[in-house]
């Protein structure tokens, strides 16, 4: 079902269990409840209101700039296995925040970095966009309802950041961030094979 198809890859690139809710917990430590969840509504909206607007727009995007789907799933898979490697070893090197990122983060968490880019980031707008070409109107649907779906777990998960991170604990949310870039680089390779063996048959 093109539901599920789309569900499991975003579900794992959000990630809600792993960076979004450490860095939650990071950003709001010493807020009142109230000020936690108006960060986390924010959040939410905006990632689903950024990833909703690629999904609709995804193909047009492309075709404005003359990119193929095939070399977009390419460069895309590209991306997504980044991403996925980053969540498995980590990133090899973490640049210092300005000062003026630190001040932006503290104005606004739930816009940044939270709701972009821990939610709505590179690799799940580019996920969104690579299931939103040649998508039916079912598929269509599918798609943004799969999207609907992510950000209401996330949105749970947030909620309850501090009952689940007690419970797992920094080590656990780790070992979740690993289990779901090894999906993720899964499902990267099938986008990279997809394109390059497509891009290959028009060249020979």
């Amino acid at each position: 079902m093109f539901f599920f198809k789309v569900f499991f890859p975003l579900l794992a690139i959000v990630n809600p269990f792993g960076g979004a809710m450490i860095t939650l917990l990071a950003l709001t430590e010493g807020m009142t409840p109230k000020e936690r969840s108006k960060i986390i509504r924010d959040s939410v909206i905006l990632g689903l209101f950024v990833l909703v607007t690629f999904a609709i727009l995804g193909e047009k995007i492309l075709s404005f700039f003359g990119i193929s789907i095939y070399s977009f799933k390419l460069a895309g898979g590209a991306l997504l296995f980044k991403i996925a490697v980053d969540m498995m070893f980590g990133p090899l090197r973490r640049r210092a925040l300005t000062k003026a990122e630190e001040e932006e983060i503290m104005e606004a968490p739930g816009i940044f970095p939270i709701g972009v880019p821990l939610l709505a980031g590179p690799g799940a707008i580019t996920t969104v966009m690579i299931y939103s070409q040649d998508a039916s109107p079912i598929e269509t649907f599918q798609l943004i309802l799969a999207i609907l779906s992510v950000m209401g777990v996330t949105y749970l998960v947030l909620g309850s950041a501090q009952r689940v991170y007690s419970l797992i604990g920094r080590g656990g949310a780790l070992v979740i961030s690993r289990l779901m870039g090894l999906i993720l680089g899964a499902i990267a390779a099938q986008f990279v094979v997809s394109g390059a063996l497509y891009l290959v048959k028009e060249i020979y």
